[in-house]
């Protein structure tokens, strides 16, 4: 699973919606958090860089110790830490308790 699938995976429904609303996207069944997640990971609006905007230091640090890097720093290291191992190659690595 892509990083980013795996990230929309531990969105709470709100948050879906919330993240389709700022990118103004239309048409997503919006009564079905896997179309909104299948919406959210096809469009090209949605970097992993703006996606991990929406997340939460908790769940940032809880994202990195799933993949087994540190999980402790501030906000902006965590995203950092994320984004460096994505184009280091582990963007497939299983989330399992995201």
């Amino acid at each position: 699973m892509k990083l980013k699938t795996a990230i929309l995976y531990s969105l709470a429904r709100e948050d879906l919606k919330q993240i389709l609303d700022d990118l103004d996207l239309h048409g997503v069944d919006r009564r079905s958090a896997d179309a909104m997640r299948t919406a959210l990971d096809r469009t090209r609006r949605l970097s992993l860089e703006g996606l991990l905007g929406y997340l939460r230091k908790d769940a940032l640090r809880a994202i990195c110790q799933e993949l087994g890097i540190p999980g402790c720093g501030s906000r902006a290291e965590l995203v950092q830490r994320l984004l460096a191992g994505n184009a280091g190659g582990w963007g497939s690595a299983q989330i399992t308790g995201a």
